[in-house]
């Protein structure tokens, strides 16, 4: 039997201190081998076989997109499947609108979620009728499927204007131009009087109001003299007549004493001027008034008064004498027809046709008073009466009828059997109108004719 005898601690704790070795002396060694040329013995490189945990070391790399393991902080890897245009992009996230590629199932990806700058805020190319306005591509509206024709967003994505030839929601026409004048104003409103608008060759004018009054009627046709519309601040009056007779000229102006009108049924004459003395006064009234006794002898057949007065007229108007003539002449039956009430009672001399113009009375006074400054024995043409001197009256001097069938039956009659008083043309008292003697209606006789 063998006796083992104990290891004293002392040198335990020796041997555990040469145990502890951490290289440091070999790598010097090795250092200073290599410097100098030499090997070492511990050189030969070792030949051991690695364990398993080496292995799975020596396999298994860090985290990596594209090594088809969704590791933390990716969306998505499908391994060599990752692409900018496929599900899973190349950075391993997932495909998205608005992340700036253009991924399965969108047109465009502008990399924003903004509507209206030609990529919509679903990836959907925007473009006029997608109900988008895409101010940047020139659109001024965009209703969708409501643009077209007649609409209030055209088909290219424009407002409907007038001009454009396209009738729009509130045009009543539009012919593509800016022509005021034609059927169709720059409002796109049809053509009519009163818009303000002349249409060339249908109005003369057209002042956008219907008042008549102004320099436009209300029919569009310029205002004139003898319209039958007073133009204000132009036209005194306008009666649409060219009749100077009235109360308005054919000039637009009023009638007036000295215009050179005779104003009918206000003037008995009218020598354009306003001067008294030279037979028309200052006042439109005569100055005197003419006679004579007619050249023509006539029967007692002169179809009335109103046939007489117009021998009267003819004869005057035959030798330019102008003026209105009537007989000196009565009708029995009827109304008065007597000079003393159809005549003008003139408060101006009677003269007669001769060059000296010898005056017969001052005035209707004188006249009818029963005697005559000077007999009626001149001619409408001036020249002295000769001849039968009887004239056919059936009148008083006083300018009264004379009382008694004597009048030719109404001065409608030539029978021998009817009869008519008469005067005498070379007489001046009372006898110039009345001789108190009759004679048959078959006889010719002479009549005397007053200007009036």
């Amino acid at each position: 039997m063998s006796l083992r005898r104990p290891i004293a601690p002392w040198i335990l704790v020796l041997l555990l201190e040469a145990c502890v070795f951490d290289g440091s002396g070999l790598g010097d060694q090795d250092e200073a081998a290599s410097a100098s040329g030499m090997t070492t013995g511990t050189s030969e490189p070792a030949t051991s076989t690695p364990t398993t945990s080496d292995a799975s070391t020596a396999s298994t790399v860090g985290p990596a997109c594209g090594d088809g393991v969704v590791d933390p902080g990716e969306e998505c890897d499908d391994g060599p499947d990752n692409a900018d245009t496929a599900t899973c992009t190349s950075r391993c996230t997932q495909a998205s609108c608005g992340d700036g590629l253009i991924g399965p199932g969108e047109a465009c990806d502008d990399g924003n979620a903004l509507a209206g700058d030609g990529c919509s805020a679903t990836c959907v190319s925007e473009t006029c009728g997608d109900g988008v306005v895409q101010p940047d591509a020139g659109e001024e509206c965009d209703e969708g499927e409501s643009n077209g024709p007649g609409q209030a967003c055209t088909g290219i994505c424009k407002h409907n204007v007038c001009g454009d030839a396209d009738l729009g929601p509130d045009e009543a026409c539009d012919d593509g131009n800016r022509d005021a004048g034609d059927a169709c104003t720059t409002e796109c409103k049809e053509a009519v009087c009163g818009d303000g608008f002349v249409q060339v060759g249908v109005e003369a004018c057209d002042d956008g109001n219907a008042v008549d009054g102004d320099a436009c009627l209300s029919t569009c046709v310029a205002a004139t003299c003898g319209d039958g519309v007073v133009q204000e601040g132009v036209e005194q009056c306008d009666d649409a007549d060219r009749d100077n007779a009235d109360e308005c000229l054919d000039t637009c102006n009023a009638a007036k004493c000295g215009d050179g009108f005779v104003h009918t049924g206000q003037e008995e004459c009218d020598d354009n001027n306003l001067n008294d003395g030279d037979g028309c006064s200052s006042s439109c009234a005569r100055e005197s008034r003419r006679v004579f006794v007619s050249s023509k002898e006539y029967k007692g057949d002169l179809d009335g008064i109103a046939g007489a007065d117009a021998l009267c007229q003819g004869l005057a108007d035959s030798n330019d004498l102008g003026g209105t003539w009537k007989a000196w002449l009565t009708a029995d039956a009827g109304a008065d027809s007597s000079p003393s009430a159809r005549f003008v009672h003139a408060a101006g001399p009677y003269l007669l046709l001769d060059q000296a113009q010898t005056k017969i009375a001052d005035n209707w006074a004188d006249l009818t008073d029963g005697t005559l400054d000077a007999p009626i024995n001149v001619y409408e043409n001036g020249q002295n009466a000769g001849g039968e001197t009887l004239v056919w009256t059936d009148t008083l001097a006083s300018g009264a009828g004379f009382v008694g069938i004597q009048d030719c039956v109404g001065w409608d009659s030539s029978s021998n059997l009817a009869q008519g008083i008469q005067g005498d043309r070379t007489r001046t008292d009372g006898g110039w109108s009345n001789t108190n003697t009759n004679d048959g209606c078959d006889k010719t006789k002479r009549i005397f004719c007053f200007e009036q």
